[in-house]
C-alpha cells in the first residue's frame, strides 16, 4: 500500500473499532457545538402525549422529519397541544438521541402558524365544548343590568385583584353592594371550587363587614371570618371618607 493510505482492515479489531456509544456521543458532540439553539419551521406529525406529560412528535416538510420532544415542565406552560397537520415554529436545541441514534430538537416554545395560534385552538376547543353542552344557546343568555346594584366576587380574600376591585367599586359605583365569596384559584382540587361559589352567592348567609369608608354595605358569605378579615386588610389602603348614594361623575 502506498504512503498515506490507511488499512481498513487492520482497524477492524476491539482496539481500533469504535463502539457504538462513543459514535453517537461524538456525533451528538458535534451537532449541539455546531448548531446552537434555533427556530424550525414544519408540519406536526404522530403527535403523542406521555403519561409523564411529555410530548413527542415530528415537524416535516417535503424533503425531511425531525423528531422532536418537548418536556412537561415546557409544554405546561401551553394553553393547548399541536394537532397532527398543524404548521408551527419551534424553538430548541439540536441533538443527537444516543440511546437511539437518532436527530432530535428539544423543543423550549411552540408556536402555530394559524392566526391565533395555540391560544385561538384552546378557544376553538373550550367554545365547542360549551356549545356542545348548550351553555352558549342565546335562549340562555340574561340581560345585564344598565346600573348593578349588587356585586359578587368570586375570588381569594388574599388575591390582589380584590384589592383593586373595592378601589374601582368605591370609587365608580359606591352605592353598589359589593359580595365577596372567598375561594381558593390556584393549587390542586382549586378549579372546582369557584364553581361553588355560586351556590354560596345565591344561598346566603350573608355577614355584613366593614370595608373602609364605603358609603354601601360590603358583605363576604360563607362561615370564614379569618377570610374575610383577610380581605379587609388588603383592602385598607383604599379607604376613602364616607360617601352619599349619588353617582360620582
Amino acid at each position: 500500500m502506498g504512503a498515506g493510505s490507511v488499512d481498513l482492515f487492520a482497524a477492524a479489531s476491539a482496539e481500533g473499532a469504535w463502539t457504538v456509544g462513543e459514535v453517537t456521543r461524538r456525533a451528538r458532540a458535534v451537532v449541539e457545538a455546531g448548531l446552537p439553539p434555533l427556530w424550525v419551521r414544519g408540519e406536526v406529525s404522530g403527535f403523542k402525549r406521555w403519561q409523564s406529560g411529555h410530548w413527542y412528535f415530528a415537524l416535516r416538510d417535503r424533503t425531511a422529519q425531525l423528531r422532536c420532544v418537548m418536556f412537561a415542565r415546557e409544554n405546561r406552560r401551553l394553553p393547548a397541544a399541536p394537532a397532527d397537520g398543524m404548521q408551527v415554529f419551534a424553538f430548541g436545541r439540536p441533538t443527537v438521541w444516543e440511546e437511539k441514534g437518532e436527530l432530535r430538537l428539544t423543543v423550549l416554545e411552540l408556536l402555530s402558524t394559524e392566526a391565533g395560534g395555540l391560544w385561538q385552538v384552546a378557544f376553538e376547543k373550550a367554545k365547542a365544548a360549551l356549545a356542545k353542552d348548550g351553555l352558549l344557546d342565546p335562549a340562555r343568555k340574561r340581560p345585564l343590568p344598565g346600573y348593578a346594584q349588587r356585586i359578587a366576587v368570586i375570588t381569594s380574600p388574599d388575591a390582589a385583584a380584590l384589592t383593586d376591585i373595592v378601589a374601582v367599586v368605591e370609587r365608580r359605583w359606591p352605592v353598589a353592594e359589593l359580595l365577596v365569596v372567598p375561594t381558593r384559584v390556584q393549587g390542586d382540587g382549586a378549579e372546582a371550587e369557584p364553581s361553588g361559589g355560586w351556590g354560596a352567592c345565591r344561598a346566603g348567609p350573608w355577614t355584613s363587614r366593614s370595608w373602609g369608608g364605603a358609603a354601601a354595605p360590603r358583605k363576604t358569605c360563607g362561615p370564614s371570618t379569618a377570610s374575610a378579615s383577610r380581605a379587609r386588610s388588603r383592602s385598607r389602603r383604599c379607604r376613602s371618607s364616607p360617601r352619599s348614594g349619588t353617582r360620582p361623575t
